[in-house]
């Protein structure tokens, strides 16, 4: 279905939003001439980003600084290795979006049940979940747009509430220009030769400051918008690189300015109630930036409907 609406529809630009859309069609890149409007590194390249392991192993050959990460070979080793590197700690499946298949572990005995959760869920495509260190402190993102390894657009920021807490969406963000950051980010798009539109999550450190590596998103990230707001036009330079256009590098961007999505705040809000103040500060302040439009707030009413049933469920 995708092939055939790509090559009917005479796309100019691809937007690649999902990482299971991305593993579906890598077959047909190189394939297919229609797919050309889709800006992309060579596939194992692209291999590589679909594996949050394989990653992790690249940023450290690339020397960026990564968690320590343990893979059980099996479950018998699972509860030795939660030991070794200590509590509370996290499993993470090789694969998955977002916090869909990520679990925190407070107590050893949670741990045993959190990796066979997440053990099932890579079992669909023989994946190996690992066990990582929990690392306190500020978590950040830096998204942008590369061709073979060069940023020629980037956006950095800090997280400033998620959800879930901790480790969960990014509900509202202010960007930030660290250079440790920076240099790290693009030490991973280097090393990869990465073409197209990515976002790579850090985490820095409390306990010795230092940027330390999560993973890579080799897709549209959840907030793409900031970086509009931050001055950084994303889509013409996207545009022109999928039409085989010279793109100039620029770099620069807005530090300071602050941004929300909506309902990822709202649904912050129905756990924790105590936030409802903060989330109506956000909306009604101009200078804090949003995903959603008081004109057209169609888009949004899905996840509020959602919200909507998800908290009659806990009433009854």
């Amino acid at each position: 279905m995708l092939r055939n609406t790509v090559e009917e529809g005479g796309y100019d630009a691809i937007f690649i939003c999902s990482e299971a859309i991305l593993e579906l069609i890598l077959p047909l890149i190189g394939v297919c001439p229609a797919w050309r409007a889709l800006p992309l590194s060579a596939p194992d390249s692209v291999k590589v980003t679909l594996s949050k392991s394989a990653s992790l192993r690249l940023a450290e050959k690339a020397g960026v600084v990564v968690p320590r990460t343990l893979v059980p070979t099996d479950q018998n080793q699972v509860e030795a290795l939660g030991r070794e590197l200590g509590f509370p700690l996290v499993v993470k499946g090789d694969k998955g979006e977002a916090t869909q298949n990520v679990r925190f572990v407070w107590q050893p005995s949670e741990l045993l049940a959190r990796y066979m959760q997440v053990s099932a869920a890579d079992s669909v495509y023989h994946g190996r979940p690992a066990l990582q260190e929990f690392i306190p402190g500020p978590q950040y993102s830096l998204g942008g747009l590369f061709h073979d390894g060069e940023p020629l657009r980037i956006c950095a920021y800090r997280k400033l509430f998620t959800y879930p807490i901790p480790g969960g969406l990014t509900a509202k963000a202010i960007t930030e220009r660290p250079r440790e950051l920076l240099d790290s980010a693009c030490a991973i798009f280097r090393a990869l030769r990465y073409t197209g539109f990515g976002q790579v999550q850090f985490i820095r450190d409390s306990r010795d400051g230092r940027f330390k590596f999560l993973e890579i998103n080799p897709r549209v990230w959840a907030c793409i918008g900031l970086a509009q707001h931050a001055g950084v036009d994303l889509y013409t330079p996207y545009a022109d690189l999928a039409a085989g256009r010279p793109v100039r590098p620029d770099l620069a961007y807005k530090e300071g300015v602050q941004y929300h999505r909506f309902t990822v705040e709202l649904r912050l809000v129905l756990r924790r109630p105590s936030h409802l103040f903060q989330f109506v500060k956000d909306s009604l302040n101009p200078r804090v930036h949003s995903d959603f439009e008081w004109g057209d707030p169609g888009p949004h009413l899905p996840s509020i409907h959602q919200l909507k049933c998800l908290r009659m469920a806990r009433m009854n």
